[in-house]
């Protein structure tokens, strides 16, 4: 038995739809006129935007009555920006950059006589241009068809086909994936994780990674898809730490930095005081042993004689000569003890 092709996104596609339909041409706003007639102008044939601005003021006007989401209700303002996403790049697609800006300028302004101050704001702004956009709203969209997708396949006992499986599978993973990011200290995607903690405030349980497709789907399964997602995001995201080594001192700092703790410049100060501290420490000790044998021991009274005899006998440019080596010395030793401090400094605690 073929399974709907509308199951999977039934009740994303409907909403979409409504916000199309429900309200349209039902309100007016001069704006509306303005900014056509202002695009209209910019064109040597008319160009058409108030079809999408007489849709969009009809739910700003209607906000408090749009189309229902039940569980999700409390976040119809997200999907109202995931509606305006998925509509205006067709018109702002025909638009040059400086129009498409101009456009998105004037719809902020229409926003802002419905009085949502602090009930919804126009995130679509931050949406359009976001890399993830694709991944948030798959994932919005997931939690907004879970509930006919568990009914159908897990309530009913429909059949499920190998693409029903396919299709739910890369939600799970998607799903997990994300949850998997955004519980790490890497977890910086803030809309897609924003996105996460909205549905999970909604579905609490992780329901989401448990829809089996009347059995089909194993949790064998969903591990597995998630395990190879994982090693290719990392393979893709660290392609050098496979190579780098996994004990000691540099194998923490692989996995601070995979953790987020320790930035790349970070690692490079690691690196430069590890260099720094080989090449101090064995000077350091050379000079203190030589300072200790001629300070406390007989040899130093022995040493003293022997440099005494040299003094005499030797031409006073020699001695003179012999200072200026020794002081050399020290203040090359008295160079790297601080630069040695100055590295030690930087590093973090």
């Amino acid at each position: 038995m073929q399974t709907p092709v509308n199951v999977h996104n039934k009740t994303s596609n409907k909403h979409y739809n409504s916000l199309d339909k429900r309200f349209h041409d039902k309100v007016t706003n001069n704006k509306c006129d303005d900014l056509n007639a202002e695009l209209v102008s910019q064109y040597k044939s008319p160009h058409d935007i108030s079809l999408f601005c007489s849709r969009l003021i009809g739910n700003l006007s209607n906000y408090s009555t749009l189309p229902t989401l039940y569980k999700l209700e409390k976040y119809k303002c997200q999907y109202l920006n995931l509606w305006i996403c998925e509509r205006l790049p067709k018109e702002l697609g025909k638009m040059d950059d400086k129009n498409s800006q101009r456009v998105i300028s004037k719809i902020k302004n229409i926003w802002n006589d419905y009085n949502l101050k602090g009930i919804c704001a126009f995130d679509f702004i931050s949406y359009i241009n976001y890399p993830n956009y694709t991944r948030m709203k798959q994932l919005y969209d997931y939690a907004l068809n879970y509930r006919v997708l568990q009914s159908y396949f897990d309530e009913q006992k429909k059949p499920c086909t190998n693409e029903d499986k396919r299709l739910i599978l890369e939600n799970i993973k998607l799903y997990e994936l994300v949850k998997s990011k955004c519980e790490t200290n890497s977890g910086t995607d803030s809309l897609l994780c924003t996105a996460l903690g909205n549905i999970r405030s909604i579905y609490t349980n992780d329901e989401l990674s448990k829809l089996t497709c009347n059995g089909k789907i194993t949790e064998d399964d969903i591990q597995r898809e998630i395990q190879n997602s994982l090693e290719e995001l990392d393979s893709k995201t660290n392609p050098d730490v496979v190579a780098m080594p996994s004990s000691g001192e540099n194998g923490r700092i692989v996995e601070e930095f995979k953790s987020g703790a320790v930035t790349p410049e970070e690692t490079s100060s690691f690196s430069t005081s590890s260099k720094a501290t080989s090449v101090v420490f064995p000077l350091i000790s050379t000079v203190f042993i030589f300072f200790s044998l001629y300070k406390f021991t007989p040899a130093g009274s022995w040493l003293h004689s022997r440099l005494l005899r040299n003094k005499i006998v030797k031409h006073n440019a020699s001695e003179e000569e012999s200072n200026e080596i020794l002081e050399d010395t020290l203040n090359s030793v008295n160079n790297n003890i601080t630069g040695y401090n100055h590295h030690v400094g930087y590093l973090p605690s």
